[in-house]
C-alpha cells in the first residue's frame, strides 16, 4: 500500500510534534529536578535562623539604623550586643564577613565594638596618645565577623599612625 504525500507529511508532523512533546517532557523533568536539588542546596547551606538571631542581625547589621548611634545609648548598645543568648552567633558572623568592608565599618555593630575599644583605651591613640581622629584598627582579620569575642584583636590609632600601619600617607 503506497502512501501518498499528505499522509507522509502529516506522519513527519506527527513524528516532529511528539518528539517535541518528548523533549518538553524532559526539559520539563531536568527543570524539576535541578529546582529541587537547588532548594535541597538552601535548605542544607542555609538553616533557617530563628527570630532572634534575625532581630539581632536587623538591629545590628544594618546601615540605616543610625538612630541608636544618635541617641548616644552606647552602654545599653554594647549590652545588647553582647547578649548572644539565643542567637545563632555563626550566621551572624558569616553575614558580617559577606559585607563589603566598607558596609561593614557603617554597621551599627562596628559603631558600638569601635566605641567600646575606645572608651577601654581611655579615648586615646595607642602609639601617639593623640585625642583627635582616633579609629579602631584590626590587628588581623583572622577573627573577622568574631570581633565581639576578640577585642584583643582591635587597637586604637589615630587616623596619622593608622595611616602609618596601613602605609598610607594622611595629611
Amino acid at each position: 500500500m503506497r502512501e501518498t504525500r499528505e499522509i507522509k507529511i502529516a506522519k513527519v508532523k506527527l513524528f516532529k510534534r511528539k518528539a517535541g512533546l518528548l523533549e518538553r517532557a524532559k526539559v520539563k523533568r531536568f527543570n524539576r529536578i535541578t529546582k529541587a536539588i537547588r532548594l535541597n542546596a538552601k535548605k542544607t547551606i542555609k538553616p533557617r535562623r530563628n527570630s532572634k538571631t534575625d532581630k539581632y542581625i536587623k538591629k545590628f547589621l544594618s546601615t540605616k539604623n543610625k538612630y541608636y548611634l544618635k541617641a548616644n545609648l552606647w552602654d545599653a548598645l554594647w549590652d545588647e550586643l553582647n547578649d548572644l543568648r539565643g542567637i545563632n552567633y555563626n550566621e551572624v558572623a558569616k553575614l558580617i564577613k559577606e559585607l563589603n568592608y566598607n558596609e561593614f565599618l557603617k554597621t551599627v555593630y562596628w559603631y558600638t565594638i569601635s566605641h567600646r575599644v575606645k572608651s577601654n583605651n581611655n579615648n586615646v591613640c595607642s602609639k601617639c596618645t593623640s585625642k583627635i581622629n582616633l579609629q579602631v584598627h584590626h590587628t588581623t582579620y583572622k577573627n573577622h565577623g568574631y570581633e565581639i569575642r576578640h577585642l584583643k584583636d582591635l587597637i586604637v590609632l589615630c587616623k596619622k599612625c593608622h595611616g602609618d600601619e596601613h602605609n598610607i600617607i594622611v595629611e
